[in-house]
């Protein structure tokens, strides 16, 4: 590994004492083509039987030879998807992102996994995303082992977690469901260190255009736990800043921590050149917030996704493909793109205005070449907490099948504390200090009512 996962490897340590583990269990990961995903399935491989991953195409990073684990990827090239298992071609998909994953995961279940569990081995999927879920109940009907050997899934995310969770309310459960998105640990930690990466990676994508943060409007789509820390960041430069939410809870608690809101996007929200950072995880640019941007003064819109989905600009991105039509009086003049961002210039009215999609709408904290969005150091904890939640799953087998969500749901205790967690974590890496933990968990002052959202959101 090139960055050791202190906390991971020392939560492995432990599960390889449970012998029973490597003989019975594969573990499904999916997740992003990144080196912290690879080292992370390389600690599964010494707890597990086998370890297959998936590496969903959000860039075109590939898997290096050399880790023990059986690989599926796809990388992007323009808008067409191509996909390899074990560094061999085997296909291609054309704009369908989705689509593109769920061949991979196929694939990957197909060839490496069902064959296993007919042999009598069981399947815990570990996952950002949230994207098998469909895709298993419909070859369920195929291989019905697959509904008989899934021990349960760890899921990262808000978005995976409400996607599985629909699939499940539509059709029924086949196995217990937990996630972390909505963890201590990814709420009051991760967050933090995300909100640095997107302010990171922003700037240089600006730098890209011959622009910067300096001197625009920013305006932020979500003051969830990321909008909130982004906000944060971006406090002393010399900008203006404004928060809309749908929920007025969450603007008072940022009117509370001095910062501009506004129920409602207007053309006054685009005074002057604005750069939008979507931080919902939904479709959250409308075509009547790019109407009142063509109303408004500003002359350019820089559009930027903080979420680790492709869906905050999904109607623009479906208005470029020509799926959808651009509001009345906006003219496309022309169409253009470099490495990381796409430049669109419209004729409105006789007025010439101009729209960035920034990593082509894409999360900006891991798109370009190469580039990590979280150290090793700092994702270590999320995966450390799935990794032990996920020995909890392999170890029960009295769990109900429904959605467990960690942080509010008290009936499931995996064999570590987040708090527990925490401490571990900071003592690994040589930083522990009571106050610098009491930095760390410093929450969001609506962290309850987020959770509760996410929690009616899914029902």
């Amino acid at each position: 590994m090139k960055n050791a996962m202190k906390l991971s490897e020392y939560i492995a340590n432990i599960m390889q004492r449970e012998r029973w583990l490597k003989e019975e269990i594969v573990v499904l990961h999916v997740n992003h083509c990144m080196d912290n995903s690879f080292d992370f399935s390389e600690i599964l491989c010494r707890v597990f039987h086998k370890v297959v991953f998936v590496g969903v195409p959000y860039n075109d990073k590939v898997v290096p030879e050399g880790y023990s684990f059986c690989d599926f990827y796809g990388i992007q090239q323009n808008e067409n998807y191509s996909l390899f298992e074990q560094g061999k071609s085997f296909g291609k998909r054309e704009s369908d992102f989705i689509q593109a994953v769920e061949s991979l995961i196929e694939r990957a279940l197909e060839k490496e996994v069902i064959p296993l569990l007919e042999k009598g081995k069981r399947l815990l999927i570990v996952e950002d995303g949230g994207y098998h879920y469909s895709l298993l109940r419909r070859m369920s009907k195929k291989h019905p082992v697959l509904i008989d050997h899934v021990v349960g899934s760890v899921e990262q995310t808000t978005s995976g977690t409400l996607r599985g969770h629909r699939v499940a309310m539509e059709q029924g459960f086949l196995y217990p469901q937990t996630s972390v998105a909505r963890s201590d640990i990814k709420m009051n930690i991760e967050s933090r260190f995300i909100a640095h990466r997107v302010v990171e990676e922003l700037s240089l994508f600006l730098y890209t255009v011959n622009a910067f943060l300096d001197f625009h409007n920013i305006l932020l789509l979500g003051y969830g736990v990321v909008g909130r820390r982004i906000a944060q960041d971006l406090r002393g430069r010399c900008l203006s800043m404004t928060a809309y939410d749908k929920c007025p809870q969450i603007l008072q608690a940022a009117q509370a921590e001095g910062i501009h809101t506004t129920s409602q996007i207007d053309r006054s929200c685009f005074g002057r050149n604005t750069v939008l950072i979507g931080n919902t995880g939904c479709q959250a640019f409308t075509k009547e917030m790019l109407m009142e941007f063509f109303f408004g003064e500003a002359e350019k819109l820089y559009l930027a996704s903080s979420s680790s989905q492709d869906e905050e600009f999904r109607v623009y991105l479906d208005m470029l493909r020509g799926e959808k039509d651009f509001p009345q009086g906006a003219v496309l003049v022309s169409c253009q793109e470099n490495e990381y961002v796409n430049e669109a210039c419209f004729d409105f009215c006789g007025v010439k205005k101009k729209i960035y999609l920034v990593a082509k709408g894409l999360p900006v904290n891991f798109y370009r070449k190469n580039v990590i969005s979280l150290t090793n150091s700092v994702i270590d904890l999320v995966f450390a907490e799935m990794l032990s939640i996920g020995e909890e799953l392999c170890s029960r087998e009295d769990m109900e099948q429904r959605l467990y969500l960690y942080g509010e749901d008290t009936s499931f205790l995996h064999f570590f504390s987040e708090e527990e967690l925490i401490r571990a974590w900071q003592k690994q890496y040589g930083y522990y200090e009571e106050e610098d933990l009491k930095v760390l968990m410093d929450k969001h002052p609506e962290t309850e009512l987020l959770r509760r959202m996410t929690r009616d959101r899914i029902k």
